[in-house]
């Protein structure tokens, strides 16, 4: 899947946000309210392609590939949180764009999240997909994991995966390979690199942030990124912040639920 089939409302542009050259699709009209999506690790911003028209209805998408994937600009280094943040605020500058709601998935949820806490005031609703709420040794692992993996011959990539992932779909394995082999070796380093660093933990993080939280959670007994102990310290620990848990749900549920995610989310985003 190389280009999002939704029809003329895409737009693709590259830009230049925070120093390096990004890719960027949009869609909906300029007179909507933006809606920032950040997709997760080895995607693009194709991923979004289920829930794009629902979305683009109410909202003016704005969809980078994230530094180190695809078609935007591989740098040696410079794949911290505040890396991806800094450029996503960049994202919002260069289409002038002073505030939006935030919505991300997996990694694009970690770059939400701390988009949200340093610069806040560019930030007006934020949407955690499944945020990963551990950095412990089997995240490390299975890091370590798809980088071998990206790092071998398409067939290899192929055949890793399925061992990784051995429930997926024929055409989900394919799409996986081809994607995962189109992303630097530098945001899994750098993902890695962070599961050795002391970390306050989830809710802590959220606790500070004034801003209105939805956080999506996928079933732990099919992929959840987002622990539920963690997910139920976060609703303690920020009182603006609302769960919606998916039951028969593996980590992307923006793919396997379009539906009823399209439906929390635009709930949340709409009510006064």
């Amino acid at each position: 899947m190389d280009t999002m089939k939704t029809g003329s409302n895409i737009r693709e542009r590259s830009m230049t946000a925070n120093g390096i050259r990004l890719r960027v699709l949009e869609c909906g009209t300029t007179e909507k309210p933006p809606l920032l999506l950040l997709h997760g690790l080895y995607d693009r911003a194709e991923c979004w392609q289920p829930v794009v028209t629902a979305l683009s209805e109410r909202f003016r998408l704005i969809m980078p590939d994230l530094r180190g994937h695809y078609r935007s600009e591989w740098p040696d280094n410079g794949y911290a949180l505040r890396d991806y943040a800094a450029d996503a605020v960049g994202v919002l500058d260069a289409l002038e764009i002073t505030q939006a709601d935030v919505l991300g998935h997996s990694l694009g949820a970690l770059v939400a999240l701390e988009l949200a806490v340093h610069a806040p005031e560019r930030v007006l609703r934020v949407v955690l997909e499944d945020p990963p709420s551990q950095r412990d040794e089997h995240t490390r692992t299975w890091l370590g994991a798809l980088l071998s993996a990206k790092r071998c011959t398409e067939q290899q990539t192929y055949i890793a995966l399925h061992g990784i992932h051995p429930g997926r779909s024929e055409e989900e394995l394919r799409r996986e390979t081809e994607w995962l082999r189109a992303t630097a070796d530098g945001p899994f380093l750098a993902l890695i690199e962070m599961c050795g660093m002391d970390d306050a933990g989830f809710a802590a993080t959220l606790q500070p942030l004034s801003h209105r939280i939805l956080l999506l959670q996928a079933d732990p007994e099919h992929g959840a990124a987002l622990v539920p102990a963690d997910a139920r310290a976060a609703m303690s620990a920020q009182s603006g912040c609302r769960l919606v848990q998916y039951h028969d749900t593996g980590h992307t549920i923006h793919r396997e639920r379009p539906d009823e995610f399209v439906s929390a989310v635009l709930e949340f985003l709409t009510e006064s």
